[in-house]
């Protein structure tokens, strides 16, 4: 069995903020996504902030997974971002057809264009 660590889902002024960090599974993230969801549902939101930049490895799969957990909050009346996001995997989630007014990419400042 795999060492499971809980990720964070931290609520601040209304909002909601996942950071991700380290390497994740898809199961991890499929059970994060229910987390977040079920927490929006029971408590409400008024944003969702996921910030990706402390991940290792973002990759095709893994990016599909963040686009549908947005989007799913989306679903639910939350405005949701997804911040540290490398260009790479911005193009990656523009490729597989995530062009959605559901939600809201974001780099961190800094880095490069």
């Amino acid at each position: 069995m795999e060492e499971e660590h809980t990720i964070p889902v931290i609520e601040l002024w209304g909002r909601l903020l996942v950071p991700l960090q380290g390497d994740m599974t898809d199961s991890q993230m499929e059970r994060l996504r229910a987390r977040v969801l079920t927490r929006i549902r029971e408590h409400g939101a008024e944003g969702l902030v996921v910030d990706a930049s402390g991940l290792w490895m973002v990759d095709s799969h893994l990016c599909a997974l963040l686009g549908r957990m947005v989007a799913s909050a989306r679903l639910m009346g939350v405005r949701a971002i997804l911040a540290g996001l490398s260009p790479q995997v911005v193009i990656t989630l523009e490729d597989m057809c995530w062009r959605s007014r559901s939600w809201v990419l974001s780099t961190p400042r800094g880095a490069p264009k």
